[in-house]
């Protein structure tokens, strides 16, 4: 081969080359297709993204309102009632004559009362449902009732109690009703007002935490008089003081009574009873309960509606 077929050969070899490199070259990415690729990638996965979003996105259902409660303080808050009759096998029943069924309805949630033959505590609260109560008995003293009307009562009042539902307040008087719309029970209103009311002792604080009831505490006495005036009998002296009110607040100031002495005993009744009475921060009407108390909530002296 000369040099001339040489040189040919090579070129021709060249060119072969550069042809077969240009065939390969669109299999190689550029940079901007690179860029272009991972863009697409992106809004790819953005998009995935937002579907599962919305795949796993939950409404929550709202309270049902109808069996949401809420804190005792509505209209019943602070009132105080007399049993009037009662929901019984035969019907309705008037509440035994000269027995002290009382059902108390306090602002912090608490619910008290008697039978006319127990006492009982429990909790009530009520409803967003305008007229809706719930009664949740608690603790009761276990005394045997004096008669059967009373246990019959008493039996009565307990299982009414506990099936309770609504409410309904027109006038003076307090309906109590089931789920049903039956009517379980009903109250009297009873005035928590002291101005004009008079009272006899039941028990009084004797200084050392304990409210005592002796054979001559019957004898001390508490006229309220519309003037704000206090009156009363201490056991020994007559006395006089003055009294002011707010809501369930009461002050009694200015205490004093005659200078008699009639004993040991009888003194030293009347001198807790005086002090008893200064120590007065509040006080609440039950039925025919008088109960006062100090700041710090321990009951003072425990009086009876006088007849």
């Amino acid at each position: 081969m000369t040099h001339s077929d040489h040189s040919d050969h090579s070129d021709r070899t060249a060119r072969t080359a550069r042809a077969a490199h240009r065939r390969r070259r669109p299999g190689i990415l550029t940079v901007g297709a690179v860029v272009g690729a991972l863009a697409a990638v992106t809004l790819l996965a953005a998009a995935c993204g937002k579907d599962d979003a919305k795949a796993t996105t939950t409404t929550q259902k709202p309270a049902d309102k109808s069996t949401a409660t809420t804190a005792a303080g509505g209209g019943l808050a602070g009132t105080s009632w007399s049993l009037a009759t009662y929901s019984a096998a035969a019907g309705s029943t008037p509440a035994v004559t000269g027995a002290d069924a009382v059902l108390d309805f306090a602002a912090a949630g608490r619910v008290s009362g008697s039978t006319g033959c127990n006492r009982f505590n429990g909790t009530w609260t009520e409803g967003t449902q305008a007229g809706s109560l719930t009664v949740k008995l608690g603790p009761m003293t276990m005394m045997a009732c004096t008669s059967a009307e009373l246990t019959a009562q008493e039996q009565a009042v307990m299982r009414n109690l506990a099936d309770i539902t609504a409410y309904a307040v027109k006038g003076s008087t307090l309906s109590l009703t089931d789920k049903d719309g039956n009517e379980l029970l009903t109250y009297t209103a009873v005035s928590g007002e002291l101005k004009g009311t008079n009272w006899t002792a039941n028990g009084v604080n004797n200084g050392k935490t304990a409210v005592v009831g002796v054979a001559d505490t019957a004898k001390l006495t508490a006229s309220f008089g519309a003037d704000g005036q206090l009156t009363g009998f201490g056991g020994c002296n007559n006395f006089t003081a003055t009294y002011s009110t707010d809501g369930s607040k009461i002050s009694i100031t200015a205490l004093a009574g005659t200078k008699k002495t009639c004993g040991t005993e009888t003194d030293q009744l009347e001198q807790q009873y005086f002090t008893a009475l200064q120590n007065s921060a509040t006080y609440e009407v039950s039925g025919s309960t008088l109960n006062v108390r100090d700041s710090a909530g321990a009951t003072q002296v425990n009086f009876s509606r006088a007849q």
